[in-house]
C-alpha cells in the first residue's frame, strides 16, 4: 500500500506549541512528508477545545523543550482537558526539540513529560526513535527508556541531520501503521 493511500484511510492530526518557530517548521515538515493539509495542522496557541483531536486517527504532538527540561506552557493545559476525552480509537506519536550538548542532562525532556501524560492515558504510543548519532553520554530520557519515545530534533547543534531524521521516522510511523 502507497503512502498517499494509507494518508487517505489514517486521518493525521499535527498538534505543536511554539516560540522560536522551529517547532512549527519541524511539524511543516512532518506534514509535507506525510502530505498533511494545512488544515490538520494546529498551533496550541489557536486551538478553542481540545475536542478537535478527537477526529484524527494519529495525532502528532510536538513541544520545544525549555529551561530544565520543560515543555511548552500550552500542553499542560492541554493534556488536562485531554483527561476528559477517549482517544481509544487512536494513535499518538510525539515530536521534540532540544539542545544536547549544553542541555545533556534535561535534553528534551519535554518529551519526557509528554510520554508521561500520554501512557498515563493509556493510549497507543507509536514512534519510538533510536539514540543513534545523537551526542548523548549522560541522558536520563536514554537511561530510562534505553531509546526515545519518539523523535528528537536538535535545530542547534545538528540542523543538518532534521530534514533526513524527519523524513526516516515518518516513514517509520508508515510502516507501523501499514502492520
Amino acid at each position: 500500500m502507497g503512502i498517499l493511500k494509507l494518508i487517505v484511510m489514517i486521518k493525521i492530526g499535527i498538534f505543536y506549541a511554539t516560540i522560536s518557530k522551529n517547532t512549527k517548521r519541524v511539524a511543516e515538515l512532518i506534514a509535507a512528508t506525510l502530505n498533511v493539509s494545512h488544515n490538520n495542522i494546529y498551533n496550541l496557541m489557536d486551538i478553542e477545545t481540545v475536542d478537535v483531536m478527537l477526529q484524527y486517527d494519529l495525532l502528532i504532538l510536538g513541544s520545544p523543550t525549555y529551561g530544565k527540561g520543560n515543555w511548552h506552557y500550552l500542553w499542560e493545559e492541554i493534556f488536562d482537558e485531554m483527561k476528559r476525552l477517549d482517544f481509544s480509537h487512536a494513535h499518538f506519536s510525539i515530536f521534540c526539540l532540544g539542545d544536547q550538548i549544553h542541555h545533556q542532562k534535561t535534553f528534551a525532556g519535554a518529551m519526557t513529560k509528554m510520554y508521561a501524560a500520554l501512557t498515563e492515558k493509556k493510549v497507543s504510543v507509536i514512534g519510538a526513535w533510536s539514540s543513534q548519532d545523537y551526542e548523548l553520554t549522560d541522558s536520563p530520557m536514554l537511561i530510562e527508556y534505553q531509546t526515545f519515545p519518539g523523535l528528537i530534533i536538535d535545530e542547534i547543534n545538528q540542523s543538518n541531520l532534521t530534514e533526513a531524521r524527519t523524513i526516516s521516522w515518518c516513514n517509520q510511523l508508515i510502516s507501523h501503521l501499514q502492520s
